[in-house]
């Protein structure tokens, strides 16, 4: 893959972003994700800055938190 710098690798066909699995523009696959920090029966039903810490320990994409607050004022 072009461009790899130190901040970005690629392992097995997961591209990885400073330790995080990039999460390409597809709302599907962000919105399947952020879901899966919300329904979790651990989390509850956690806010706008619990599904972000959550979300943010495994997963990037650009404008990560507004994306995640814009799904959450909808939920």
């Amino acid at each position: 893959m072009y461009g790899i710098t130190a901040e970005w690798s690629e392992d097995k066909e997961v591209l990885w972003f400073r330790g995080k699995i990039y999460v390409l523009w597809n709302a599907d696959l962000r919105r399947r994700v952020v879901s899966l920090c919300y329904d979790t029966k651990v989390a509850g039903h956690p806010g706008y800055w619990k599904i972000l810490e959550l979300v943010s320990r495994n997963y990037w994409w650009p404008q990560m938190s507004r994306y995640i607050g814009q799904i959450c004022q909808h939920l």
